[in-house]
């Protein structure tokens, strides 16, 4: 394959992050092949279950996560497996799927739960934990502990270079918002991994333009997306999902794609761009999309009654706990955003 003319990064807490909160943008850049696209998975996903007699919940993702890409390749190209050895690009071993110009990381370490407190079958342990307090952090298949903070913020660094020699830069990283005050509620996975890239890019300015995306709370927003950007979001959304079930129902216990997840984040994308070699500060410059009350007030009769669908979504995204399935898929279109360049499509 001739020299990538670029290089573009998707790094997530979970497997299904990219796909639910900037999925068009991702399916815009695995489209051309000029350019490599790199995935990188913090945790397992695995949502307490690495352990309990019905595992196989964070194989499933991982498997859902590839399938998501193979899909938005247009066919399903061959996938080559092999566990990056040290000290290139870490001092861990760490499992990395290569796929034509894709690229993706499984770091494997368990999912902390929604507060950061993290699950009993995994110890609690936690990337909030490890931030915080260099509390060590083990990867469920056991291949590796990361026993401070700086460690795992340099071996993610170390990953991004890896993949960045030799390629023209700055290089685009999507991420969820770092910034409480614009990302509500956001997953304490998330947070923790967006803190890990503001610090990488805050070390190498002048390397890394950074998209910062809302997650959670986009069901707060107004659908933004149409027509082929949509279908395009869905198309890997509906790969990730039909490979969990096709994975769990091997395990007696097929987990279907969630309604209340795509209806809640589906239809919206909403990100801030930070060009390097800007800085991210504690309290950025609020977004234009956002409203002037923010977080909105809800009804009375709201705050009063049930939780919504859109908190459903949240309290049970990442567990087997996600009932339905969506609706068929819309026919995917050509690429629509800046392709190869990690950079979004206007929302």
């Amino acid at each position: 394959m001739a020299p990538f003319s670029g290089v573009a990064f998707y790094v997530s807490a979970h497997q299904d992050d990219w796909q639910l909160f900037r999925g068009e943008v991702g399916f815009d850049d695995i489209g051309n092949t000029d350019a490599k696209i790199v995935f990188v998975f913090a945790t397992a996903g695995d949502a307490g279950e690495a352990f309990e007699q019905d595992a196989g919940w964070w194989e499933a993702r991982e498997s859902g996560a590839i399938m998501a890409v193979r899909r938005a390749m247009g066919d399903r190209a061959p996938v080559a497996y092999a566990v990056a050895a040290p000290p290139c690009p870490s001092p861990h071993p760490i499992h990395r799927y290569t796929c034509r110009n894709v690229v993706l990381y499984f770091l494997r370490l368990p999912d902390g739960s929604p507060g950061g407190e993290g699950f009993e079958s995994t110890g609690h342990q936690s990337l909030a934990k490890l931030r915080a307090s260099d509390q060590p952090v083990a990867a469920v298949d056991g291949s590796t502990t990361y026993t401070s903070w700086a460690d795992f913020v340099a071996t993610l660094e170390g990953i991004l270079n890896h993949e960045a020699q030799g390629l023209p830069g700055p290089h685009w990283i999507n991420c969820s918002d770092y910034a409480p005050g614009f990302n509500l509620g956001d997953h304490a996975d998330h947070h923790a991994v967006a803190e890990a890239v503001r610090q990488i890019a805050a070390r190498s300015p002048g390397s890394w333009n950074r998209a910062w995306y809302l997650t959670y709370c986009i069901a707060q927003l107004p659908a933004n997306l149409t027509g082929g950007r949509l279908a395009n979001k869905k198309l890997t959304f509906d790969a990730y999902s039909d490979e969990v079930l096709r994975m769990t129902e091997l395990d007696g216990n097929g987990v279907a794609g969630s309604v209340e997840e795509w209806t809640a984040w589906g239809s919206r994308s909403y990100h801030r761009e930070v060009l390097a070699p800007n800085p991210d500060p504690d309290q950025p410059t609020r977004p234009p999309y956002l409203p002037k009350v923010w977080p909105p007030r809800r009804p009375a009769a709201a705050r009063a009654g049930a939780p919504s669908p859109a908190a459903a979504a949240q309290a049970n995204h990442g567990t087997r706990a996600r009932p339905g399935a969506p609706g068929p898929s819309p026919a995917p279109s050509a690429a629509s955003g800046a392709a190869g360049t990690g950079r979004p499509s206007p929302g």
